[in-house]
């Protein structure tokens, strides 16, 4: 263990903080409110990577969506674009890619290492099956963004190694307790604290048990 992950002594129990060697992908990992469609000539990024162009993948969804037997391809941009809005809620993805790979759901306003790479979305029947929801305000079309901005902060820390795991080990370095699979390095110290303060609560209730067991095999004396 690297005294450079240590991050809390107390009472001879040491807290390690320790990035995970191999993360597992959140996409696959867990269930997700959104899908992440992506574009990329060097990696397979989100959930899917249509073979389509971006254009012509976004025809295909509205035309699956509105049920229409017209060739995709014949539907107009301007209906594509209003069916979009009416159906869905979609935000771009953006990744920055210069020593890493970094993902965002905003403009990086980098032209050179930074471009769109696609889209993470939600339709509004799914939206109102999530809310138990019969109209979608504007409230809770907020509070979709919202979630889908979330997810792709955890797929970024996915994709930056922002993965954490602790280890609590005791007086004589043996550990007592040990977890991971933590998305942001805030999250992973703050569950961590939370399970050390934990171990040193059992150990004193362990010690304080014994004293008061000697105690009443000094008394019977």
């Amino acid at each position: 263990m690297k005294d450079n992950n240590l991050i809390t002594e107390r009472d001879g129990y040491k807290l390690y903080l320790i990035p995970e060697d191999h993360p597992n992908n959140p996409r696959t990992m867990f269930n997700q409110f959104g899908k992440m469609v992506c574009w990329h000539g060097r990696y397979n990024l989100g959930d899917k990577q249509p073979k389509a162009r971006p254009n012509e993948w976004l025809h295909r969804l509205v035309a699956d969506k509105i049920g229409t037997e017209e060739d995709p391809d014949g539907l107009s941009d301007e209906l594509v674009k209003e069916m979009l809005n009416e159906h869905f809620v979609m935000l771009p993805l953006f990744l920055h890619d210069h020593s890493g790979l970094t993902m965002r759901t905003s403009s990086f306003n980098d032209p050179w290492d930074s471009s769109q790479v696609g889209w993470i979305y939600v339709s509004i029947d799914d939206i109102k099956k999530e809310f138990g929801e019969v109209v979608v305000d504007d409230a809770t079309l907020k509070k979709a963004r919202q979630i889908l901005d979330t997810e792709v902060c955890e797929y970024n820390q996915y994709l930056t190694g922002d993965v954490w795991g602790y280890e609590i080990n005791d007086s004589n370095g043996d550990p007592v307790d040990s977890c991971g699979g933590f998305y942001g390095r805030v999250y992973a110290e703050q569950k961590a604290q939370t399970a050390f303060a934990l171990a040193i609560a059992v150990r004193n209730d362990a010690w304080q048990e014994e004293e008061n067991r000697v105690q009443q095999l000094i008394n019977r004396m």
